[in-house]
């Protein structure tokens, strides 16, 4: 859990009773952190319920919260109903993204927090199905929907050590000459990283960072050639 929470007291949620996914994810923890409890049974609809603090971070260039945001948001959500509709709310199973389909209602304002619950639909012995909604101060802003394949919690984590990179650090990248820093993106792109272009007569090229240390833009791996 993170060293102090935010209070969302307002919203009459208290971020004492939730807990963040274990083991951390990176992405997870740099975009929100989300956060989750199991408030009924798992395996019927509403059993897990979601949380995302909203922040300036998040925000697009019309200042509400960026779709990519809210996509995120529903992929975690979609993982948390799947995932834990498999185990009962054991965390034994891992859920990992096959499909994932979101609508977009309505703008999501910055500041109060956004809501996921969901339906566990059908498990079966590879693949879990669900739906659900994010809800913003009680509006619903969007629906998703998705299939996600689950794989038991040991199995997952021994692939996990297989595949760890033995180095101590990702090998150095670095920007082609003819790729320039994307400078005006909005306020979410930014906290994602840097992001470059390149442009031509066919159109343009981006080309973003993709190794560890990139999450925290404070710490950028690449350079300009």
């Amino acid at each position: 859990m993170p060293d102090s929470l935010p209070d969302l007291a307002p919203w009459s949620i208290d971020l004492g009773r939730y807990r963040v996914f274990v083991p951390p994810d990176p992405f997870e923890d740099h975009v929100g952190p989300f956060y989750y409890v199991i408030d009924g049974d798992p395996r019927e609809a509403g059993g897990v319920h979601c949380v995302l603090p909203t922040h300036d971070a998040h925000g697009n260039y019309a200042g509400r919260v960026h779709g990519g945001t809210t996509l995120a948001f529903a992929d975690y959500a979609l993982c948390l109903v799947a995932g834990r509709a498999v185990d009962g709310g054991a965390n034994s199973s891992f859920a990992i993204t096959v499909n994932l389909s979101c609508s977009f209602l309505e703008p999501v304002r910055i500041g109060p927090p956004l809501e996921a619950r969901g339906e566990p639909l059908k498990v079966t012995g590879r693949l879990a199905f669900a739906r659900g909604t994010l809800t913003q101060e009680g509006r619903t802003v969007a629906l998703w929907s998705g299939v996600c394949r689950h794989v038991a919690r040991d199995k997952a984590m021994v692939r996990k050590e297989e595949t760890r990179p033995r180095t101590e650090a990702p090998p150095a990248q670095s920007v082609p000459a003819d790729y320039e820093l994307v400078a005006t993106t909005s306020a979410y792109s930014r906290h994602l990283g840097p992001i470059y272009v390149r442009r031509d007569q066919a159109g343009a090229s981006l080309l973003q960072p993709m190794c560890p240390t990139c999450a925290i833009p404070a710490a950028p791996c690449m350079a300009a050639t």
